[in-house]
């Protein structure tokens, strides 16, 4: 933690002298834990303990403390990777305290827990006349994916190339170790009152993750042979991948005043964050030096630095009862954040401004208008210039592009029984409409060997229309209907650089449905569902901005792509008996993408001379991209006795993400100039990804006496990597410990 991270930490500390650090959230430990009746949500939801929390005990305000302890015993084989994602696959103790303290006045809750060897949280609220606070800790582990590279074989290059000049060679240090991170989080909250018409509040949030990864860097032009003796000799593509230690510190810190008069309220903030890094520097070299702003050869050059940085961001909100049926709300805000490495600048500001009012019964009206600026800044310092070839100055960079984002809109809600139609009581209608405009400044790029030609992005123009109903048919049943269409115009364009060739993967238009509902006919039983239909596409003509190929000289291409997708969501819940619950779910979601793709290109650079397989005439054709996402739950809970209960459930999940096969181009040719037609009959095996999943829980709840409870559990996930890269493991894991009310 450096100089920045150091002093808003302090700060935070001198403002509220011996009040804990901790955060929220714990995506690890154990699943499915027991749940006893007097620990009060974990120890961090607010207001009173429920009326049984203490089991009949009194007086009212006793105090109440629930011990839990157990052992957890897990066997794993395969990989942990994902089966241990975020927790120790590592034998341990699992112990808990959870208790609430009140005099009527003021109230402390408060929880610790140990999930495993590598997991801890802790955190309490505690709710005082003057002050109220929230504090919370987390520790866990998070493990990392690692890529292996061997989906290909560098010795069998893909064809036509010959194996003389196969493209790509890599050299993967550490293989097969696993790589992971230690997460340490902390959020703190404080708030309370001055007077009557001031308050304060003091948020601190921190992140700290350090442990290793696999550090990635790719060379071009690389022949190994030159640092390597006996190695293959030749230029091609090559990808060191090794590990590295990185220490990463995020702390954050945010006063907040606010000051209420009469029918004005105003509330003034300022956010200050940074974020600092002690990592281990990792370096690669070079062989290849022939480019301007290339890394120098045979120097080691650092790689996968993480960039200290510093923001500051203020805000003023405020909001104002206009009339009696109108309502002002504003934000303006402007901030900055600065890279320390290379002393640049991001500077943004803006504001937006709401007023509502609902003067005619039943319709509440909306208005509002916001605006965004986003300035950026060319370095000012170089402090790797002696490693590029040809030095390192503020010449060589393309001004960050600069944003301004305007927005105006309206938005209704329209309840038709309460303007007195004679319509349905639970009927009603929601709509609204939204222009916005994205202006880009420096969004400009020369095309190399064009004769100075240079490719401009236009301003991106969105008109957003959404219109919702929703119908309370009856006490036990709702339905609601939606729509979004959204038309976009100029949306953001890709160009390459050597030939002006242009393509987009942005739509000119979405569409969007949504219906669903809720319907519980008794007390008992409940069955919910959601249905959607979302498709984005785009198709436009465009000049080559070289007018490079003759394919292109007598008219545009077309840019073009189509994706849709087919969301479901369904759940149910049933209590046949007061003993028995059942609950099920099932969802998917299906991504399907065509777009056009061109490859090849045909620039003057002496290409034919010096490669044995080139694409000098460019070729175009659809590629297809399907995915798939689905879910299957079920679950139960049994009270078999007044002392026993016993619970379970089965989750299932696949996915698979594949590109199929492309029609490849005849258009490929070899040094004599002898067309070849490229094999792309590998493609969809070797870009799909499958998984499938498997988890499995039971458990049983003794009442042992009067405040004290016996519990087993069993896990079992099951994460099955279709596609071969290695990440299959399976966990099974049990747990039993005894839990104890005081």
């Amino acid at each position: 933690m450096n100089r920045k991270s150091s002093l808003l930490l302090a700060a935070a500390l001198m403002l509220l002298p011996g009040m804990g650090l901790a955060q929220t959230t714990a995506p690890g430990g154990p699943d499915n834990l027991p749940a006893y009746p007097g620990v009060f949500g974990q120890g961090n939801q607010p207001g009173p303990a429920p009326a049984d929390a203490l089991r009949g005990q009194s007086p009212e305000f006793q105090p109440a403390i629930v011990l839990r302890g157990g052992y957890w015993a897990l066997d794993n084989q395969g990989s942990p990777v994902k089966t241990g994602e975020f927790q120790s696959l590592s034998s341990s103790a699992f112990w808990d305290a959870d208790g609430l303290l009140s005099d009527g006045l003021r109230t402390l809750d408060f929880f610790a827990t140990g999930t495993d060897e590598d997991g801890n949280r802790a955190g309490l609220t505690y709710y005082g006349p003057r002050l109220s606070a929230t504090v919370d800790f987390d520790r866990y582990l998070r493990r990392l994916d690692r890529d292996q590279f061997g989906a290909f074989d560098p010795n069998v290059p893909p064809p036509p190339a010959p194996a003389a000049q196969r493209v790509l060679n890599r050299t993967v240090l550490n293989a097969g170790e696993d790589y992971a991170f230690r997460v340490e989080e902390f959020d703190a909250r404080f708030k309370g009152e001055i007077n009557d018409n001031l308050r304060w509040r003091l948020n601190v949030w921190g992140i700290r993750r350090h442990g290793e990864r696999q550090a990635q860097k790719l060379a071009h032009c690389f022949n190994e042979s030159l640092l390597v003796p006996g190695a293959p000799t030749g230029n091609r593509c090559h990808i060191l991948a090794q590990r590295q230690q990185i220490d990463w510190t995020t702390v954050e810190m945010e006063p907040v005043i606010e000051a209420r008069l009469d029918f004005l309220t105003v509330e003034y903030s300022r956010t200050m964050r940074a974020l600092d890094q002690d990592d281990q520097v990792v370096t690669r070299q070079y062989t290849n030096s022939t480019h301007t702003g290339w890394p120098v050869a045979f120097s080691d050059v650092p790689d996968n630095a993480t960039t200290e940085n510093y923001t500051e961001i203020d805000r003023l909100k405020l909001g104002a009862d206009l009339t009696d049926y109108t309502k002002f709300y504003g934000l303006a805000f402007i901030g900055n954040t600065k890279n320390e490495f290379r002393g640049t600048h991001r500077y943004f500001n803006g504001f937006d401004l709401r007023v509502t009012n609902d003067a005619l019964d039943g319709v509440t009206v909306t208005g509002y208008g916001k605006r965004t600026n986003e300035h950026n800044r060319l370095p000012t310092t170089f402090p790797e210039s002696g490693l590029v070839q040809g030095g390192d100055s503020i010449a060589d960079y393309h001004h960050p592009v600069n944003y301004e984002r305007t927005a105006g809109g309206v938005k209704a809600r329209w309840k038709p029984w309460e303007s007195g139609w004679n319509l349905p009581r639970g009927l009603s209608f929601n709509g609204g409409y939204e222009y916005n405009l994205l202006d880009r400044a420096y969004a400009e790029y020369e095309i190399e060997n064009s004769g100075n030609r240079t490719f401009f992005q236009p301003s991106t123009i969105f008109h957003e229309i959404q219109a919702t109903t929703a119908m309370r048919w009856s006490a036990a049943w709702d339905t609601f209907l939606r729509y979004r269409v959204r038309f976009i115009e100029d949306p953001i364009f890709g160009v390459r650089a050597t030939n002006g060739d242009v393509n987009s993967n942005q739509p000119e238009q979405e569409h969007r449905i949504e219906i669903g509902g809720t319907w519980m006919p008794e007390e008992n039983f409940l069955l919910s569902a959601t249905f959607g239909i979302e498709d984005r596409t785009h198709a436009s003509l465009h000049e080559n901005v070289n007018n490079a190929y003759s394919v292109f000289e007598s008219g545009p291409r077309l840019t073009a792509f189509d994706e849709t997708s087919y969301p479901i969501v369904v759940s149910a819940w049933y209590a046949p008996t007061q003993k028995l619950s059942l609950s099920a779910g099932y969802a998917v979601y299906t991504n399907w993408i065509d777009q056009l793709i061109t490859l090849g290109d045909q620039y003057n650079d002496n290409f034919t001379g010096g490669f044995n397989y080139v694409e000098p005439q460019p070729a175009q054709g659809w590629w297809s991209y399907g995915g798939r996402a689905q879910v299957v739950n079920l679950g139960a809970v049994y009270a078999w006795t007044r002392r026993t209960s016993l619970r379970g459930g089965i989750e299932w999940g696949r996915s698979k993400n594949a590109f199929a096969q492309p029609p490849a181009p005849a258009t490929a040719l070899d040094a004599a100039g002898n067309t070849i037609v490229p094999d792309w009959s590998l493609l969809p095996s070797l870009s799909d990804v499958i998984v499938e999943t498997t988890r499995i829980s039971a458990g049983v709840d003794y009442a042992l006496r009067e405040r004290i409870d016996l519990y087993f559990r069993y896990t079992y996930f099951d994460y099955e990597d279709k596609a071969g890269t290695g990440l299959s493991g399976t966990t099974h894991g049990f747990l039993g410990g005894l839990s104890a009310l005081f």
